[in-house]
């Protein structure tokens, strides 16, 4: 076999994990473009405006179940990197390819110790193949990505990665709009003066006008209060939510949109292979 050869069976998967990555963005833009978070408002006892979610719908399973597919095929495709790294240093395919696994660690600690411990990849591995290995830092603090495609591919194993859920990043509060309500109602200023600064107001609320949120609320769930108004205040129908899905595993990563997540996780794993491509031959 060729080193062309085995550097495209090793594609293989990474091209698998690539259409489900489309087909979940796909999902995704469905799910939020139904608009699946509704607003509602009330008036807290101390007289304060307060806009909120009223109700959410739930995350379509296609969703996170994609989502591991893709997980799961970037991880199977650095497997099947180092099985062919393997096969290319001993000259034969690995008699026990199930105690094969690209090595991806907890800590660098921890890398060291598999390293030292007999494992298979490292003890048939060529010197290049390990050296290029260790250069890439597998593991939590050296190599985050690997380390997030790791652990999350093992929740994955367990349970759906369903802590994947809304997250509100910013919120349109309606100024622009209020603007223009408040410059009509007012006398002060000339009325060729007015009517320019009215004209003006009414251009910018054509367009959304998001505030980030101090603190982003993960997961977004009904009764969640985003936006508290002015005293008096009444409701405006202007007031808007931008929410993206997000996934986050408590002691893996934070909430982060999903296919920025994925899309590091990729390129993490595709710079893996380019890495190694060379010990392929």
């Amino acid at each position: 076999m060729t080193s062309e050869e085995r550097y495209r069976l090793v594609l293989a998967k990474f091209d698998r994990a690539r259409h489900h990555a489309d087909e979940l963005v796909a999902a995704v833009k469905n799910y939020i473009g139904k608009e699946p978070y509704k607003l509602g408002f009330k008036v807290g006892e101390d007289g304060r405006p307060a806009y909120f979610v009223e109700t959410v719908e739930n995350v379509p399973t296609l969703i996170p179940t994609t989502v591991g597919d893709v997980l799961h095929n970037l991880r199977c495709c650095l497997d099947h990197l180092a099985y062919q790294l393997v096969w290319v240093s001993t000259g034969a395919p690995p008699t026990d390819p199930n105690r094969l696994y690209f090595p991806i660690c907890e800590s660098a600690t921890k890398y060291d110790k598999r390293k030292q411990s007999g494992d298979l990849f490292f003890a048939s591995a060529g010197v290049a193949a390990v050296a290029a290995v260790d250069s890439l830092k597998p593991y939590k603090g050296g190599n985050d990505p690997l380390w997030w495609l790791h652990a999350l591919n093992n929740v994955d194993k367990h349970r759906m990665l369903i802590t994947a859920g809304g997250k509100a990043a910013s919120v349109d509060m309606g100024l622009a709009r209020g603007m223009v309500k408040s410059l009509v109602q007012n006398t002060l200023f000339p009325e060729e003066v007015r009517e320019g600064m009215v004209r003006a107001a009414e251009e910018l609320a054509k367009k959304p006008l998001f505030f980030k949120l101090a603190d982003p609320m993960f997961p977004l769930k009904a009764g969640d209060v985003f936006f508290y108004d002015a005293p008096g205040n009444e409701f405006n129908p202007d007031v808007k939510l931008k929410v993206y899905l997000a996934l986050g595993e408590v002691g893996i990563t934070p909430p982060e949109p999903i296919d920025q997540l994925l899309h590091t996780i990729g390129k993490a794993v595709e710079a893996t292979i380019n890495t190694l491509r060379p010990c392929l031959a």
